[in-house]
């Protein structure tokens, strides 16, 4: 059975996450990822633990004890090689592949959080046609901080 650095490892590696990007999105140091995977700590607190099974969208028991499937509701494997399967037809664009890759970084919150605002975006643009240009709009107005980091990643 693999020991919690093990488990650890394996979440960061399906995810395609290396350390600093953990830290950031559990807030805690990059220091206490390390210590983690170099089994400095192996009995993590349970809020810490629910922290890491909330980012990596797994099973809080799996993470904890190793017992039960690591993602019991998707089959990681299953999920990339249909990815794979598509880059390598290519039946997607760049820009395609790009918010994927993305969003299998997403913490299950999160992506929870953005399929919300999609559908409902969706959903008031069949109620008010244009409606998806106001909202970027509007968004871009309230943050013009994302108009600067737009202009200089796309």
């Amino acid at each position: 059975m693999l020991d919690f650095s093990e488990r650890l490892q394996y979440v960061m590696d399906q995810k395609k996450m290396n350390q600093n990007e953990v830290a950031e999105g559990i807030g805690v140091s990059r220091s206490r990822i390390s210590d983690w995977l170099n089994a400095k700590v192996t009995d993590p607190r349970r809020g810490t633990l629910q922290k890491l099974a909330d980012f990596f969208g797994c099973n809080i028991e799996w993470l904890a004890t190793g017992k039960g499937e690591a993602f019991p509701s998707t089959s990681v494997a299953r999920h990339q090689e249909a990815a794979d399967q598509l880059e390598s037809e290519s039946q997607i664009t760049e820009i395609e592949l790009q918010v994927l890759r993305a969003y299998r970084k997403l913490a299950k919150l999160d992506s929870d959080f953005l399929l919300e605002l999609q559908t409902w975006i969706s959903e008031e643009e069949a109620k008010r046609p244009g409606f998806p240009a106001w909202f970027r709009l509007e968004f871009e107005n309230r943050f013009p901080e994302f108009i600067k980091w737009k202009n200089e990643f796309f």
